[in-house]
C-alpha cells in the first residue's frame, strides 16, 4: 500500500502534473502536425523537467563545489568565534519544538564539530524571523544544547532576515 500512496502523491504534484500534461500538449500538437505548439511546449517540458532533477542540479553544483574543496577540522585554525549562518532548519514542526533541521542542517553540526575539536570557545548563531515565528538561531540554539554544548559557549543573532543580515549583524557582534 505504502508505494501506492507514494506513487500517487508524486502523480498529484503540482510538478509532475505540469510536465505530464506539457508533455501531452507536446504530443497532441505532433500528431496534428502543429510544430510550433509541439516545439514550445516541449520545450517547456524540458525546462521545467531537466532542473527537477539530481543530475542537473549537480551538474550545476560542481564546478562551484570543486573550487571550495573541504577542510579537515585539524587543518583548519583556530579563531576566537565559530559563525553559523542560518537557514539550517525549517522551524518547528508539530514532532519537534527544535525545529527540523533543512538540507543545510551539517552546518550546525559542522559548527559543534569544530566547537568540540577546540577551534573556538564560543559559537555565533545567526538568523531571525519575521514576526510572530520563533528566531532561527534560538531553534539553533536547542539543537546544539542537546547536543552537549554549553548555553555559556553560545551568542545568539536574532535580528537576520537574509544572508546579507546574517553577515552584517554578524561582523557586528564579532568586533
Amino acid at each position: 500500500m505504502l508505494p501506492v500512496t507514494k506513487f500517487g502523491s508524486l502523480l498529484l504534484s503540482p510538478l509532475t502534473l505540469a510536465i505530464l500534461l506539457l508533455a501531452a500538449a507536446a504530443l497532441l500538437a505532433w500528431y496534428q502536425r502543429q510544430r510550433w505548439l509541439a516545439l514550445l511546449c516541449s520545450t517547456g517540458f524540458v525546462l521545467l523537467y531537466l532542473p527537477a532533477t539530481a543530475w542537473f542540479s549537480d551538474a550545476l553544483l560542481s564546478p562551484l563545489e570543486a573550487r571550495y574543496p573541504s577542510v579537515a577540522i585539524e587543518d583548519l585554525p583556530s579563531a576566537d568565534v565559530i559563525v553559523v549562518l542560518g537557514g539550517t532548519t525549517e522551524g518547528a514542526s508539530r514532532f519537534d519544538s527544535r525545529g527540523n533541521l533543512n538540507q543545510a542542517g551539517e552546518r550546525l553540526i559542522r559548527g559543534l564539530e569544530l566547537y568540540r575539536a577546540g577551534k573556538a570557545p564560543i559559537v555565533l548563531l545567526s538568523g531571525g524571523a519575521s514576526a510572530p515565528k520563533q528566531p532561527e538561531a534560538l531553534y539553533m540554539a536547542q539543537w546544539l544544547q542537546d547536543l552537549g554544548m554549553p548555553p555559556s559557549a553560545l551568542i545568539v543573532e536574532t535580528d537576520s532576515l537574509t544572508t546579507y543580515d546574517n553577515a552584517l549583524y554578524s561582523a557586528g557582534i564579532v568586533q
